[in-house]
């Protein structure tokens, strides 16, 4: 009897005590902890044509929390459909109250700021339903999550972001002709780049 009552107040105990409880990632954007152990929003770099210029069209209903969110000084935030807020990552997930928005920020490896709006449905998740995402951040943050003001690096813009915010460019760095000791250092090569190589290499084979 005593064993079948501490397994009916194991039921009754929720699975999950808050929001964040590991790494999660969604592509190349994590949340995980910091050294400090604040769960934390580490996006990967800049990718203009993966992020929204505003929260309009079909992203529109994420706009008021998206402003809610800038407003705050905390990074990770969970509003209802009121957008009253609801709590931070260690809030439970508790979809019976209706709707809810999950709204992150943080800076990526190349310096930019984005920030995040998208509906959650459980604990350990985000990005993997619809969603915002702007280049934008908050004016004041009290976690310790990032800094924000601060002005963008100068220099090759990376491609990618691991954890934490550190980043890896990548793209052609030296390019050798054959039968040339000319060598073009880019950090990025697009079409026209590809095309000047083969037209190149057609000319130096022909020598």
């Amino acid at each position: 009897m005593t064993t079948l009552r501490l397994g009916l107040a194991l039921l009754l105990i929720p699975s999950t005590l808050a929001a964040f409880t590991t790494t999660t990632r969604f592509g190349s954007d994590y949340v995980e902890q910091n050294a400090a152990g604040t769960w934390c929003y580490y996006p990967a770099a800049l990718q203009p044509r993966s992020i929204d210029v505003a929260c309009v069209g079909k992203a529109a209903e994420f706009a008021a929390a998206m402003d809610a969110h800038l407003n705050l000084t905390t990074t990770i935030n969970y509003f209802d459909a009121s957008l009253d807020r609801r709590g931070g990552p260690e809030w439970p997930v508790d979809t019976t109250v209706g709707k809810i928005y999950l709204c992150l920020s943080g800076r990526g490896g190349d310096g930019s700021y984005l920030t995040e709006c998208a509906l959650s449905r459980r604990d350990n998740t985000f990005g993997a339903y619809t969603d915002c995402k702007i280049e934008a951040s908050q004016q004041r943050v009290t976690d310790g999550c990032y800094e924000p003001n601060l002005p963008k690096p100068v220099g090759p813009t990376p491609t990618s972001t691991s954890r934490r915010g550190s980043s890896t460019a990548t793209g052609i760095d030296n390019v050798q002709f054959p039968g040339s000791a000319q060598t073009i250092k880019s950090s990025y090569m697009g079409a026209a780049g590809l095309f000047i190589v083969a037209i190149l290499h057609l000319v130096a084979g022909n020598i």
